[in-house]
């Protein structure tokens, strides 16, 4: 591990931080640790991707510092939130382990398939055993050849002996198709690699007698089709579809948690990351006095869980940031905090209305007696007063702005 790290360094760095960077590289070739992360951490700390995922190694390893598994994943977070390929390896490794996080084999996956798009050979061999044992994604022994196949062109022996394992238990079928997807991916970009773009004439075939899995199996990602026609045709043809395999009426709740739970199994990362950069973009430019953090952290936790359980969810989410506010000593910041997840919740269960309304030309109502207007403007009054003694009226509207209606239409087409 020692001379992987040094490898590491020796190649990413050393022409481009100069000083500390060579004084820490001497500190590291004498075991030195200590030394070494003490002069390295503030070129991590002033956001140096490479710096920060050697730091993740470090922790992880315990050299120079006492192993820890959080403080790897922290540092490995930092790197890969800035695309570095190395460190969404690392923390999807983590990820898959239970290692400083809570296991989670879906986001393993994500941060695999982020590093394998720019050729990550690690990332690749491991993205395929995820598709072969079905963790994370549904189990897909085509998918799986591919990317070992990949993992195996970059000279990597264990992706071809895994590749050629699993090519035993393939239909010459299976085996076919993977080569194919594997020929269809180029180097230096594999962005979408295994995925066919479609044209809007090539979209799905709109059969409303078939199962869920069946829809599945024939979803597409929005960003691979071709254009918002047929960004919008997909949305139609999925509410007809519910509308005819629901023992119930089309709700805001069901289109969306339905959605959602598409484009999560089938790992749509432009489409999720689009909605969670218009939720955010239209919360800052609505809500200029409140700070960024706070809209960074009401946009990720709205994130979160609109993924997991839908709009419903997101209620239930809202009223938990009430309870957790009022018990904390700095209620009057946290409640405002809440108050902007209030207001979004209550836009997006408007704006689905109106989606709906365009569609099928009958409103729904909120999608439950919490996103009432009652209930809703009952909740925010007696908040208001808590968080915002001594305003006035002006200034706490000042201060929120308004929430635009066409957040959910973003949120369904994009």
């Amino acid at each position: 591990m020692k001379k992987l790290l040094f490898t590491l360094l020796f190649l990413t760095l050393g022409a481009a931080w100069g000083g500390a960077y060579e004084d820490g590289s001497a500190a590291f070739e004498r075991n030195d640790y200590v030394t070494a992360i003490k002069l390295w951490r503030p070129l991590a700390e002033q956001g140096n991707a490479s710096i920060q995922d050697i730091m993740g190694a470090m922790y992880k390893e315990g050299l120079g510092v006492t192993q820890d598994y959080k403080e790897a994943v922290k540092w490995w977070k930092l790197a890969a939130e800035q695309g570095y390929a190395s460190a969404q390896t690392s923390l999807g490794v983590r990820y898959e382990k239970g290692q400083g996080v809570t296991q989670n084999y879906k986001e393993a996956v994500r941060l695999y398939r982020l590093a394998a798009e720019q050729g990550d050979v690690s990332a690749q061999y491991n993205l395929g055993l995820m598709y072969y044992k079905g963790y994370g994604v549904l189990q897909d022994y085509a998918h799986a050849h591919m990317w070992l196949n990949l993992a195996s062109a970059a000279g990597d022996a264990d992706g071809i002996k895994s590749r050629d394992i699993i090519a035993k238990e393939m239909t010459p079928q299976q085996i076919e198709k993977a080569q194919e997807m594997a020929k269809a991916c180029q180097a230096p970009s594999l962005k979408g690699c295994g995925m066919k773009p479609l044209s809007s004439d090539e979209l799905l075939v709109n059969n409303l007698n078939i199962s869920e899995a069946e829809f599945s199996k024939q979803f597409q990602c929005p960003e691979y089709l071709s254009n918002d026609r047929g960004r919008e045709s997909a949305i139609d043809y999925m509410m007809q579809w519910l509308g005819a395999n629901s023992r119930t009426p089309v709700t805001p709740v069901s289109l969306v948690a339905f959605r959602m739970k598409m484009l999560t199994e089938h790992h749509c990362e432009t489409t999720l990351n689009n909605i969670h950069q218009n939720f955010n973009n239209d919360l800052q430019q609505e809500n200029i006095k409140i700070s960024q953090k706070i809209v960074s952290d009401i946009a990720r936790r709205f994130k979160g869980v609109m993924e997991e359980s839908g709009i419903s969810g997101v209620t239930a989410d809202v009223q938990k940031c009430y309870d957790d506010a009022l018990s904390k000593s700095n209620e009057q910041e946290l409640i405002r905090s809440c108050m902007l997840y209030d207001k979004a919740a209550k836009a997006l269960d408007i704006g689905f209305g109106k989606a709906i309304v365009a569609r099928v030309g009958k409103d729904p109502g909120p999608a439950n007696a919490y996103l009432s207007n009652k209930a809703y403007k009952t909740r925010i009054e007696i908040y208001t007063k808590i968080a915002f003694k001594g305003y006035t009226d002006a200034q706490v509207i000042n201060y929120f702005g308004d929430y635009p209606s066409k957040l959910i239409d973003r949120l369904i087409v994009r």
